[in-house]
Formats: C-alpha cells, sequence, structure tokens
C-alpha cells in the first residue's frame, strides 16, 4: 500500500514501471516498519513531505 501511496505522490498519473521499483525497494528485509520505509525512500531521492502542484498551479 505504501508504494502505491508514494507512487501517486510523485507521479501525476500510475506509471507501472515507477511503482515496481519503489515496491522492490521496499521489499529489502531491513524495511521492517513504516518509518524505515520512509527512510529508505528519502535515501533514495524521494521525500514523502514534497508539495507537489495540481494543474492549476496550486500546492495540493
Amino acid at each position: 500500500m505504501l508504494a502505491l501511496k508514494e507512487t501517486l505522490k510523485f507521479q501525476q498519473t500510475f506509471d507501472p514501471s515507477f511503482y515496481i521499483s519503489v515496491l522492490e525497494h521496499l521489499s529489502s528485509p531491513t524495511i521492517t516498519t513504516k518509518k524505515s520505509a520512509y527512510r529508505a525512500l528519502e535515501k533514495r531521492g524521494l521525500d514523502s513531505s514534497i508539495k507537489k502542484t495540481n494543474p492549476a498551479g496550486n500546492l495540493d
């Protein structure tokens, strides 16, 4: 579920290859909690606190 949520957060549309990449990364045996999953994504440059703009240019 986390992989799907983060995929949609960073991509404007669902990108299957990006989703699979995130899912593979999160399936590491060293990632055992939600917090460690977010940390692992941040290390890869996917900061979940980044605010995205919608098509109208407003912050979501």
